[in-house]
C-alpha cells in the first residue's frame, strides 16, 4: 500500500525521479553471509527500465556492505522493492546456513537431507 500511494502521488504532481536502490545487510546473525538469489531477482526486474550492479552470486559479504545497487526512474522500480529484499534475503539466507554448516565441520563429512522445499507455496 506505501509504494501505490507513493506513486499515486508523483503520478499525480508529474514527479518521477531518478534514484538508486542500494541493497545493505545492517546486521548479520554471524559475522559474513553469502550473496546468492541474484538470478531470481534479475527474473524479477526482467522488463524494467532499471540498472542492476550486484557482487557476484556467491560471494562472502559482511554487514554494511551493499550487495546490489538498482538505478532508475522512481515509479518503474520502487514498488518492487520488498519483493527484491524478499528475493535476496531468503536465498542468502539458506546459503549462509548451509556454508556456516560446512566451516563449522571443519572438513568433516556431513550428512545430506533431502528437503522437499525452502519456500512455502499452495498445494
Amino acid at each position: 500500500m506505501y509504494f501505490r500511494r507513493t506513486s499515486d502521488v508523483l503520478e499525480e504532481d508529474g514527479i518521477d525521479p531518478g534514484i538508486v536502490m542500494e541493497i545493505i545487510a545492517a546486521s548479520l546473525p554471524d559475522r559474513w553471509a553469502v550473496f546468492c538469489g541474484l538470478n531470481d531477482a534479475a527474473a524479477l526486474l526482467e522488463g524494467v527500465p532499471a540498472d542492476m550492479d550486484a557482487m557476484p552470486e556467491g560471494s562472502i559479504f559482511y554487514p554494511g556492505e551493499a550487495v546490489v545497487r538498482i538505478s532508475g526512474r522512481c515509479l518503474d522500480f520502487a514498488a518492487l522493492e520488498t519483493a527484491t529484499l524478499g528475493i535476496l534475503c531468503h536465498a542468502a539466507g539458506v546459503t549462509s546456513a548451509a556454508a556456516h554448516i560446512q566451516v563449522a565441520a571443519a572438513g568433516r563429512s556431513t550428512p545430506s537431507a533431502r528437503a522437499a522445499s525452502t519456500r512455502r507455496s499452495p498445494p
